[in-house]
């Protein structure tokens, strides 16, 4: 794999076998970025500490950069975010968590934002979540409490190296990160006319396999996914009222 890379993707990885069956998810992950439009980009998947069947099974993923921690660092994977931050060689970063399901034109979309015009740093999207057991669409709305990892593509050159999250002690939501350089004057703006590009919690309620992109067997999904959530919280937790 080259250094001329335009995409870095960054993947925090934790399997506990109780709340994310994260190795099974990230096969899946894997199968959403063999069918990216948009093929040029590195993905680095860091582990949030050690494990041999991750560290094989990532040998065979598309674009793949593997990394392990020496301990385990929790905190949701931001202290992992920041590492990857610091290894990325991409010009654009984007955060896809392990159970996240992206369609085909998610990378192009952000991407081609960002190409062309210079001026932007931020390029955001709609996304399906489940409220109440239901998929519904959000939009990015920093007005309103409401980003995402998977809402956005942004600059690396605007993201201070291992300083993002870490220096909020770990604990820094990206809607307060987004916020900051919004109000700091970094342009953001949202392809909302492509409808949601991505599935964050792919299999969490089991979705209707309407919803999934067309390369993703169902079956899978109702394999992994079982009668329960993926997680252990309710997306009525993580997020403010619509």
């Amino acid at each position: 794999m080259g250094q001329n890379k335009k995409i870095s993707i960054i993947t925090p990885v934790y399997d506990n076998g109780k709340e994310y069956m994260g190795l099974k998810w990230l096969k899946l992950l894997n199968e959403c970025l063999k069918n990216q439009i948009e093929q040029n980009f590195e993905w680095l998947i860091i582990y949030d500490g050690i494990n041999e069947q991750c560290r094989n099974d990532s040998k065979n993923y598309i674009n793949a950069k593997y990394y392990e921690m020496e301990k385990r660092y929790g905190n949701w994977g931001n202290f992992i975010r920041d590492f990857g931050i610091s290894q990325a060689i991409g010009e654009y970063i984007v955060f896809i968590d392990q159970d996240n399901i992206i369609f085909e034109n998610y990378l192009s979309v952000l991407s081609n934002v960002l190409n062309n015009d210079s001026k932007i740093g931020i390029s955001l999207c709609p996304i399906y979540i489940s409220w109440g057991a239901r998929p519904i669409i959000v939009y990015p709305a920093v007005e309103r409490g409401r980003i995402n990892t998977l809402h956005f593509m942004i600059r690396r050159d605007i993201i201070s190296i291992a300083s993002w999250w870490s220096r909020m002690g770990g604990n820094g939501d990206e809607y307060f990160i987004i916020k900051n350089l919004i109000d700091s004057g970094v342009y953001g703006l949202c392809m909302g006319n492509y409808g949601p590009l991505a599935i964050w919690n792919g299999g969490r309620y089991k979705y209707p396999k309407e919803i999934y992109p067309s390369f993703i067997d169902y079956s899978v999904i109702e394999n992994i996914g079982g009668n329960s959530d993926s997680d252990t919280r309710k997306d009525e937790d993580l997020w403010f009222s619509l």
